[in-house]
């Protein structure tokens, strides 16, 4: 890989194998968010130890800042909520034999429908989001928000 905005992974991030195969390349220039200088290629590797499926590497933090500057209309919050509020109340429906209340934490909150659905429900809503603007929003309408960077750092194996 060559792309100074990606961190290559050396293994499988979930069980720690180097047995890995391209699963598939994918040309992202036309993506309506794609900006330069990010590369246009992703390629993805399948691990054959556990089946994980994951592009080769993880953006450094000047990619993902680059990555998240902008929204798809459809992850705005507030956008079409209405019509998604249905579908997060099935989600909501599916959970409530097993709980009733408490804390609803979303990550990757989009439009915020499954939050404020969740709150309807008589759930505490909390959001996490990279989008800056998505969590400024939530936030100033009363809703805890997390701005969480994708920093991500692989875990080190445990010897467990």
């Amino acid at each position: 890989m060559n792309d100074p905005l990606r961190i290559p992974f050396s293994a499988c991030p979930l069980c720690d194998s180097q047995t890995l195969v391209q699963e598939a390349t994918a040309d992202c220039s036309r993506h309506p968010l794609y900006k330069q200088p990010l590369s246009p290629v992703m390629n993805w590797n399948h691990c054959t130890a556990c089946g994980h499926v994951f592009t080769e590497g993880y953006f450094t933090p000047e990619g993902a800042a680059l990555v998240f500057s902008s929204t798809n209309t459809s992850q705005k919050l507030g956008q079409d909520l209405e019509r998604q509020r249905m579908l997060a109340a099935r989600m909501v429906e599916k959970v409530l034999p097993y709980v009733s209340d408490g804390t609803w934490l979303d990550v990757g909150f989009g439009n915020g429908a499954l939050l404020f659905t969740a709150q309807e429900y008589g759930f505490t809503p909390v959001g996490a989001d990279l989008r800056t603007e998505n969590v400024t929003q939530l936030k100033a309408l009363g809703i805890s928000a997390i701005l969480k960077n994708s920093n991500w750092k692989r875990p080190a194996p445990s010897s467990a």
